[in-house]
């Protein structure tokens, strides 16, 4: 009867006593992940930023050819069609017109679709230079320094931009503003860029997300938590924010909830 029971016990225990020890190492494993979350430091490097934030960044422009230019409407056709190479072809057989800023612009938006940089970013120089109150080429430039991560020109540019336009046009030059001086480390600068730029667009939720970062950047966890249940209210099914407040839940140990 003892061997009987032996066997028993064992057989029953077994997979107890292993599952037990599934759940020990797996609570060691997440406590373990958030003390490293934990101890992040305040400034973040940009080159090492969560996936999510590369989602919430995405390169804003303004892509629309100018209505005002001359024998663009074939142009706008062909870049509807994602003929850019043909678009960019007609564009330059206009660009005699060195006149026209709205011509130049259209240019440096087919090179930037190709691929060209530094020649879209020509192009959107040289429209300034006819029109400096040229909005959109202003705003695709400063962006364009932004996912160039060159940051500083990107401030430089932006802070001009801001002056050109009002409603959601400064809305959206104010988010992208906002996280060109967060690259830079000029916190205070971004929070309020942010802020205005959610004030002036209440739906926008870009900015939103910008601002939560911000806030778990430099240890405001609260604040950023705050952010990101606004976002939810505005969006109940957003992954990128439940996301976000399991990463703040990490970062202040709290596993349960993270989980």
């Amino acid at each position: 009867m003892k061997d009987f029971l032996a066997a028993l016990w064992t057989k029953s225990a077994l997979p107890v006593l292993f599952f037990v020890i599934l759940l020990v190492a797996g609570g060691t494993y997440l406590q373990y992940s958030a003390l490293q979350i934990q101890n992040r430091p305040i400034t973040v490097n940009v080159n090492s930023r969560t996936a999510v934030e590369t989602i919430n960044i995405q390169f804003d422009e303004i892509d629309t050819i100018p209505e005002s230019s001359s024998n663009l409407s074939e142009v706008s056709l062909l870049l509807g069609q994602n003929e850019n190479e043909k678009a960019l072809e007609l564009l330059l057989a206009y660009s005699g017109d060195t006149n026209n800023a709205g011509i130049l612009f259209s240019i440096g938006l087919v090179k930037n679709r190709l691929g060209d940089k530094t020649g879209a970013i020509n192009s959107y120089k040289k429209a300034l230079q006819l029109k400096p109150s040229y909005f959109e080429a202003s705003f695709n430039l400063g962006n364009l320094y932004l996912a160039l991560k060159r940051y500083d020109l990107s401030v430089m540019i932006l802070e001009k931009t801001v002056a050109l336009a009002g409603g959601v046009k400064r809305s959206r030059t104010l988010s992208s503003l906002g996280i060109a001086y967060h690259r830079v480390g000029k916190y205070s600068l971004a929070e309020e860029s942010l802020i205005e730029s959610v004030n002036l667009d209440p739906s926008s939720l870009k900015p939103r997300f910008e601002l939560a970062e911000l806030y778990a950047d430099t240890g405001r966890m609260v604040d950023a938590e705050d952010i990101y249940n606004e976002i939810l209210l505005l969006d109940e099914l957003n992954s990128q924010a439940y996301i976000g407040l399991a990463e703040l839940s990490l970062a202040t140990g709290d596993v349960d909830t993270a989980i």
